[in-house]
C-alpha cells in the first residue's frame, strides 16, 4: 500500500509541471497504457496524437481498398504485428472491414496466429507476392520496410497504403522553435540518417553554433556520411558512438537499423550484437553552450540524461526526449529532470497511430514569454 501513495504522490509531481491541456492528457493515457498495453488504450493515446491524421486518411481509403482487393482478387495483409497493426485491425474489424491476416519478421511468434487471423513471414510474402495487397501498419521503421519490400521486387503497386502517403511535413522533437535559445548548440542523440539535424538547420533558420549528431549504427553512419557528401550542413561534427552515463564500450543490436538499440544485459555474444563506443554530453560539450537536447535512441535516454547532468545544470538547454522506449521511462525522466532544474516545465505530444513516439518536452521557458 505505501509502494502504492508513493506512486501517486510522484505522478502528481510529474503532472504539475505539464503546461496544457493536451500534455495532461496525454500523460494519464501514456500511464494508462503502461499499466495495460491494450487496443483501447492504444486507441486512446492515438486519439491525442499528431498523426491520428493518416489512421484518418487510412479509414477513409478502407472502402476503396477493399474494392481492390475484391476486383483484383488478391488477399489483404497488415504488415505489422506490433502494437499499431493490431489497434489498426481492431479498427477494421469495427468496421467489418475483412482482411486476411498479418505479416512480420516476428511470425515465428505467432504459431497460432493473431487476433484469429494468420501471420505470415516477410519470406512467404515475397514468394507468393502476386496473391498479396497490403497495408503498411507501422509507426516505425517505415522506409527501412519499404526499402525491404523494393529490394525483394514485391511490386509497388501491391502497398496499398503507407503512412507517408497521409504525413506532412514531420515536426517530431520540433514542436516550440520560440524556446531554442538562438547562437547555441544542438545535440542530435540518434541522428540514424542526418535527417534531424537537416531538419533543425531549417527549423532554426540556421541560427545554430554547432550541430553534434550521435550515432552508433555503422549503417546508419555510412547513411548519414553518403547524405553528407550531397548536401553539406554546417558546422555539423558526426560522431561514431552511443551516449551513456560513461564513456567507454556496450554491447549493441546493430541489425535493426531505425530500432538498433543497446543491449540491457550487455551480452556481446548473441547474433548481429557487436561492441560499440558509447561517451557522454558533458565529455563531448565541454565548454561549448548547449541550448537544445533532441534524444531518441531506443531505450537509453535516462542514461544520457545521466550523462549529461553537468551540461544540463549549467546550459538549462530545451530537450525533446522520447520516452515511450521502456515502461517507466516517462516518469522516471520527469523526475530526473525536475530535481536536476526544478524551473523546467514540461510539454508531451504523441506522432505515430500505435504506442511509440511519445516525446516529453523541457524547458525553463514558458510559451507566451517569447
Amino acid at each position: 500500500m505505501n509502494e502504492m501513495y508513493a506512486f501517486v504522490e510522484q505522478a502528481v509531481q510529474n503532472y504539475q509541471p505539464l503546461q496544457d491541456e493536451l500534455s495532461k492528457k496525454i500523460f494519464w493515457a501514456r500511464l494508462a497504457l503502461e499499466f495495460d498495453p491494450s487496443p483501447e488504450n492504444t486507441a486512446q493515446l492515438v486519439s491525442l496524437g499528431e498523426q491520428q491524421g493518416w489512421l484518418d486518411v487510412l479509414l477513409r481509403r478502407i472502402p476503396s481498398i477493399l474494392h481492390a482487393v475484391e476486383r483484383d482478387h488478391k488477399k489483404l495483409i497488415l504488415y505489422g504485428t506490433n502494437v499499431t497493426g493490431r489497434a489498426i485491425a481492431a479498427r477494421l474489424m469495427e468496421m467489418q472491414a475483412d482482411f486476411y491476416g498479418f505479416c512480420g519478421r516476428r511470425a515465428k511468434e505467432f504459431p497460432g496466429g493473431l487476433m484469429g487471423k494468420p501471420v505470415l513471414s516477410p519470406d512467404y510474402l515475397f514468394q507468393h507476392a502476386d496473391e498479396f495487397y497490403i497495408i503498411l501498419s507501422v509507426s516505425e521503421a517505415e522506409e527501412e520496410i519499404l526499402n525491404t519490400l523494393r529490394n525483394h521486387d514485391f511490386p509497388q503497386a501491391h502497398i496499398l497504403f503507407y503512412p507517408k502517403l497521409a504525413r506532412g511535413e514531420d515536426h517530431q522533437y520540433f514542436e516550440f522553435p520560440s524556446l531554442f535559445p538562438p547562437g547555441t548548440a544542438f545535440i542530435d542523440g540518434g541522428c540514424l540518417d542526418c535527417r534531424t539535424s537537416y531538419l533543425f538547420s531549417d527549423w532554426c533558420g540556421g541560427k545554430y553554433s554547432k550541430i553534434f549528431a550521435f550515432e552508433p549504427d555503422p549503417i546508419s553512419c555510412s547513411i548519414c556520411e553518403q547524405r553528407l557528401s550531397e548536401k553539406k550542413i554546417r558546422d555539423f561534427r558526426l560522431i561514431r558512438c552511443g551516449l551513456s552515463d560513461h564513456t567507454g564500450k556496450k554491447a549493441f543490436r546493430a541489425d535493426l537499423y531505425g530500432c538498433s538499440h543497446i543491449v540491457a544485459d550487455g551480452n556481446v555474444e548473441g547474433e548481429h550484437v557487436v561492441a560499440v563506443p558509447v561517451t557522454t554530453i558533458d565529455d563531448t560539450a565541454g565548454e561549448e553552450k548547449i541550448g537544445f537536447i533532441k534524444l531518441d535512441i531506443e531505450g537509453s535516454e535516462l542514461d544520457a540524461l545521466h550523462g549529461a547532468e553537468k551540461v544540463i545544470s549549467r546550459d538549462q538547454p530545451l530537450l525533446a526526449v522520447s520516452v515511450y522506449h521502456r515502461r517507466g521511462d516517462m516518469a522516471a525522466i520527469m523526475d530526473y529532470l525536475h530535481r536536476l532544474v526544478p524551473e523546467y516545465h514540461f510539454w508531451l505530444r504523441h506522432y505515430s497511430v500505435g504506442a511509440a513516439d511519445t516525446v516529453l518536452y523541457a524547458s525553463v521557458s514558458l510559451l507566451n514569454e517569447q
